[in-house]
């Protein structure tokens, strides 16, 4: 009878799977009075007894969903479908400042991405992948320019011209060896708005791991110069999230954890470590939006419910010019 009864149990979980769902956010964009934001909800299905995590992802979807920021009479926030599709793939949607169109950016290993231009009034992808083989890629804060390589050759290319075929070469700049690597993880890598630089910023768990000869800036100029900044090493607890050139001079956006954990100091700081601005904000919030025309920061407030991740509607400001912090929420 036990016997029977563990085959019967057996079979029971055998046939009942278990379905879940997240939703992520794939990009978001700060233009024109409003958030552009990219969400990715995936389907996962897994077995009643499960040690795996969320399981087999089986389908996924894309929605653009516009947000007048901050909330403007007459404008509601808007839905709409880019795509769908089954299987387990890595895909990723990026706006685009000044176009219409998307970038899709395809990830077939670890190694590195290709990205099509993508029309989502058709659904469909307008160019073939760039570059030809997947390689280690960095946007632009516009998503107007792509660093990559092609061949052995570092390249910046035009990513909007791609829409009428090869997308024109900007510059070739010569970090190929610099772009090689990304490959292996604790960087993050920025090209400025001007595509005259490459930063490199440390991206390091655990401050264990922290060291002299890790925790580094590093700044590559189209002109073969090289600029770097060692952090000390009292400064392992502080998070270098962002970079940007301004004026011609290279700023660096920084995090730190205080009041015990419930605020981020946020900074701007010279290539020297000296700090331009500061300010604190609330530390639940996620990645960074940074205006430097409007020398803004704006920090999506991380709302969560106990199923999926919802779409940010909270926001903190930081004009960083006059050291005001703003809590704004849009309407639901």
């Amino acid at each position: 009878m036990e016997l029977l009864a563990a085959t019967a149990i057996g079979s029971l979980l055998a046939g009942c799977n278990q379905h879940s769902t997240d939703e992520t956010v794939d990009d978001t964009l700060r233009l024109n009075g409003e958030l552009r934001v990219i969400v990715n909800r995936r389907q996962y299905v897994a077995p009643a007894v499960n040690f795996q995590g969320s399981g087999t992802m089986t389908k996924q979807e894309w929605a653009l969903v516009t947000m007048p920021f901050p909330d403007q009479p007459g404008r509601l926030i808007k839905r709409r479908e880019l795509l769908r599709m089954g299987g387990n793939y890595e895909h990723k949607f990026l706006s685009i400042e000044g176009c219409d169109l998307l970038i899709h950016q395809l990830s077939p290993d670890a190694t590195g991405e290709q990205f099509m231009l993508f029309d989502p009034t058709t659904g469909k992808d307008i160019s073939r992948p760039f570059p030809s083989a997947p390689e280690p890629s960095v946007f632009d804060r516009s998503r107007t320019a792509c660093l990559t390589l092609e061949g052995k050759q570092a390249v910046i290319l035009d990513t909007r011209s791609a829409r009428t075929g090869e997308p024109s070469v900007l510059a070739r700049p010569p970090w190929a060896a610099v772009l090689g690597r990304l490959k292996y993880g604790r960087l993050k890598a920025i090209l400025t708005e001007d595509t005259q630089y490459l930063v490199l910023l440390p991206q390091i768990a655990f401050t264990s791991f922290i060291t002299s000869s890790n925790f580094i800036v590093e700044v590559f100029s189209t002109n073969g110069n090289v600029d770097h900044w060692s952090i000390p090493l009292e400064r392992n607890r502080e998070k270098f999230v962002d970079a940007e050139s301004v004026d011609g001079k290279i700023l660096l956006l920084s995090r730190l954890l205080v009041d015990n954990g419930a605020r981020d100091e946020v900074k701007l700081l010279t290539m020297q470590g000296e700090t331009l601005y500061s300010g604190r904000i609330q530390a639940s919030t996620l990645d960074s939006l940074w205006s430097p025309r409007q020398q803004e920061v704006l920090f999506p407030y991380c709302e969560t419910s106990s199923s999926v991740l919802e779409l940010p509607r909270t926001f903190v400001l930081w004009n960083y010019a006059s050291n005001k912090v703003q809590r704004i929420s849009l309407r639901r």
